[in-house]
């Protein structure tokens, strides 16, 4: 199979890209599909094609410029003659020029949303309802994507992976018994988080929370008046394995944000073992993760998660939950490719 991904920013695929759609391009290069990704050029020199973990980058412009990017792009889409097309939903003048591509290659355009992208406008309404299929991470995306005239038919869910062989690599950390990650903003949203642990505070337990942003030094007072902030570590920002190693430490994942498109850091968790607890909030899509999963407790108020905490403590404690395979990367990758054969059907 022929593959082209289009993405214009390129944060999606430098060194410090987020690293989902540049490892899902890795990946179908791996299993053997010639796959090239058309973007802002990343690199440096005055070379138009750069090529790593066999997917070969393709500079539409030089610079991030919209206007240039959409024009040049059918006509470099064409030469390469794809199979399929795979594109973010922004900018939106990118996914109507991916689509006139997609008309004259007969390849279907498969435009796949993180979940970040708010679109909006005559122009987005257009690329939302041209696509062969729209791939969404969670029904809260879905939705928001539907909103913008996107025919139900065409949506199709596909989770955000996870790596399986590097959760069993890691070690676990066993310092703290509750962790949670979110940014500390308004949409971290930890107030009933902290309250139920200083309700629980003649128990013995240890928290952890990952994660930092604004409302830091707020966060750090309100442990403090509290009384928990001797028992309660403020960690920053950490690396994928040192979120897994206290991930398979822990025994109970909490999540309270008031707004997710997915919760990565719950699936993560919760395949490193943890119990995980959701408090249900409507802009958020963590709850979904939930769905039919025995270690899994959704409250709906926040008075609630301190009783989810002792509920989950009766649990066993685990290092890892095959369960949660479904998740691992080669299987999204293959859930991706056969929505591609489905499009193009």
């Amino acid at each position: 199979m022929r593959l082209a991904l289009v993405a214009a920013e390129p944060r999606e695929w430098g060194e410090r890209a987020a690293g989902r759609l540049r490892s899902l391009a890795e990946g179908f290069a791996d299993r053997g599909h010639e796959v090239a990704a058309f973007c802002t050029q990343f690199w440096g020199g005055y070379d138009e094609r750069h090529c790593h973990g066999g997917v070969t980058y393709r500079a539409v412009t030089v610079a991030p410029a919209r206007s240039s990017f959409t024009t040049r792009l059918p006509a470099l889409l064409s030469e390469f003659a794809p199979d399929v097309i795979h594109a973010r939903p922004t900018p939106s003048a990118s996914v109507l020029a991916a689509n006139a591509s997609s008309t004259l290659t007969r390849a279907p355009l498969v435009v796949d949303w993180r979940g970040h992208e708010r679109p909006s406008g005559r122009i987005a309404r257009r690329a939302a309802a041209a696509p062969d299929a729209v791939v969404v991470p969670s029904g809260v995306v879905a939705a928001r994507a539907r909103e913008l005239g996107t025919p139900d038919e065409r949506l199709q869910r596909i989770p955000r992976p996870i790596d399986c062989d590097l959760i069993r690599s890691v070690d676990p950390d066993p310092t703290h018994d509750v962790v949670t990650a979110a940014p500390l903003s308004a949409d971290g949203d930890l107030e009933g988080f902290l309250l139920a642990l200083a309700e629980l505070r003649r128990r013995d337990w240890s928290a952890l929370v990952i994660g930092d942003g604004p409302r830091h030094e707020a966060v750090a007072d309100d442990l403090a008046a509290l009384r928990i902030d001797d028992r309660v570590e403020l960690a920053g920002d950490l690396s994928r394995e040192e979120r897994i190693a206290h991930y398979r430490g822990a025994h109970v994942f909490v999540d309270t944000r008031a707004r997710s498109s997915f919760a990565d850091e719950l699936l993560w968790a919760m395949a490193c073992g943890c119990v995980g607890i959701v408090e249900y909030r409507e802009a958020s899509a963590a709850h979904e993760l939930l769905e039919g999963v025995p270690r899994g407790i959704r409250v709906t108020a926040p008075e609630a998660i301190e009783g989810a905490i002792l509920d989950a403590a009766d649990r066993e404690h685990r290092t890892y939950d095959p369960e949660f395979e479904r998740y691992d990367r080669p299987r999204i990758i293959g859930e991706y490719l056969e929505t591609y054969r489905a499009a193009g059907e």
